[in-house]
């Protein structure tokens, strides 16, 4: 019915955070993280952002504030640089490479067919671990204000993996006003100085 329960559970949030939530399959992690991006609403109490009810705010200022990283990210059966400009569509070539080096993929595709480089149906044309790089480049370009990572990595081997949360931890360690959540059942995160909800 589009509500959700999960609780209780209290969580402030300052920008420029980096936060962590926990538990085991099933816990309810996946659904925290979709009444944080304003998918479900909750059925008591409020999901707040900037103060504001998140059921006040339309679906559009939701998807313009709010940027979700799924297990399996969409790639769209057409180019690199149609992909990435779905995040911001008047970015230049010059930013979507800048993008690209920040996410640890400039030299990928500069090897490849640079911007032009076709990334098949499903992005059967790149891994899985490309695949996440490339939808946070997306993201980044979006200027999301809050960014849910909900386990990016579930789909790449365990090598890949602690080198995707490395970067990405790394990424939103470095953003400023930026509200960053990341969701995992298998990450130490505490252990990595990142505040921890664990359900």
């Amino acid at each position: 019915d589009g509500s959700f329960t999960v609780g209780p559970v209290n969580l402030h949030i300052n920008a420029g955070s980096v936060v962590a939530i926990t538990g085991k399959s099933g816990s309810g992690k996946t659904t925290i993280a979709y009444g944080l991006a304003g998918f479900l609403r909750p059925k008591n109490g409020k999901v707040l952002l900037n103060g504001r009810s998140m059921a006040d705010y339309s679906e559009a200022e939701l998807r313009g504030y709010v940027g979700y990283l799924e297990q399996a990210p969409t790639i769209f059966n057409t180019s690199l640089r149609a992909n990435l400009v779905i995040g911001r569509s008047n970015a230049t070539d010059e930013e979507l490479w800048a993008v690209l080096e920040q996410v640890g993929l400039g030299a990928t595709f500069q090897a490849r067919e640079g911007l032009e480089t076709h990334l098949g149906e499903r992005g059967v044309a790149v891994s899985g671990g490309e695949a996440q790089r490339i939808a946070l480049a997306r993201a980044l370009l979006a200027d999301f204000r809050v960014l849910i990572f909900d386990e990016p990595t579930a789909n790449v081997d365990e090598e890949r993996a602690d080198q995707l949360w490395s970067d990405f931890i790394a990424i939103a360690r470095n953003s400023e006003s930026r509200i960053c959540i990341f969701i995992s059942h298998d990450r130490d995160f505490a252990g990595m100085g990142i505040p921890v909800l664990a359900i």
